[in-house]
């Protein structure tokens, strides 16, 4: 049976506009220019540190915990739950529906930056007319093509690192080559005009500070 979660309010699979909003209410998060939501964040959970496995035995490797050590915290975390708005996303582990492993991803609305994981646009934001929305499939093939290694990679005109050409599920060339989209769209001057601002503003960052090796601004090519 999953997990009952039991908040002063709850709200069980809010739709992708609702999570959005949820992102962007949070004080560290902020929209830019290419209308994705970005979330500054300290990464203090899911890592070894804090990840602990129940076990009595003595014999255990890794991190553990008793199960009366579990049990306190337990309470404690759900004493804290009863009191505050959460939400709930049900979906699954793993995009084979044969394999794949139900799931249950439980926040407080208050930190429920899940949307920061948005896939976003290419082109423009929302507003832009010419601008193509990156599909939730789109983005499991790209994520699918990753795991797989089956992408097949070209060097980047721009920026000289490799960028995808190919990725099975994934059609659309001008999602995964904005550059194409601008050419056919007549905006190469406004591409290249921000390819150049990305490639100095970096420089410029590492610049400010008095000593740093130079060979790492080089890096940036």
């Amino acid at each position: 049976m999953a997990y009952q979660v039991n908040g002063s309010r709850v709200e069980w699979n809010p739709a992708a506009a609702r999570l959005r909003e949820l992102a962007e209410e949070m004080p560290n998060a902020s929209v830019t220019e290419f209308g994705n939501v970005a979330v500054k964040a300290r990464v203090d959970s899911r890592s070894t540190r804090s990840t602990y496995l129940v076990e009595d035995s003595a014999n255990s490797r890794g991190q553990t915990i008793t199960r009366a050590e579990y049990d306190r915290v337990a309470a404690i975390q759900d004493t804290y739950i009863a009191k505050s708005h959460m939400v709930v996303v049900d979906g699954y582990i793993g995009s084979d529906p044969q394999f794949r492993t139900r799931a249950r991803l439980i926040m407080e609305a208050a930190n429920a930056n899940v949307a920061g994981m948005n896939t976003g646009r290419v082109g423009g934001g929302d507003d832009h007319p010419g601008s193509k929305k990156v599909t939730i499939p789109c983005s499991s093939a790209i994520v699918q093509g990753i795991v797989e290694g089956t992408i097949e990679w070209a060097e980047d005109p721009d920026f000289g690192y490799e960028v995808a050409v190919a990725i099975p599920g994934a059609d659309d060339i001008e999602i995964l080559q904005p550059r194409r989209l601008d050419a056919r769209q007549g905006r190469m001057d406004e591409h290249e005009a921000m390819a150049a601002r990305l490639k100095r503003e970096p420089r410029e960052f590492l610049n400010s500070f008095p000593g740093l090796d130079e060979s790492l601004v080089k890096s940036l090519g």
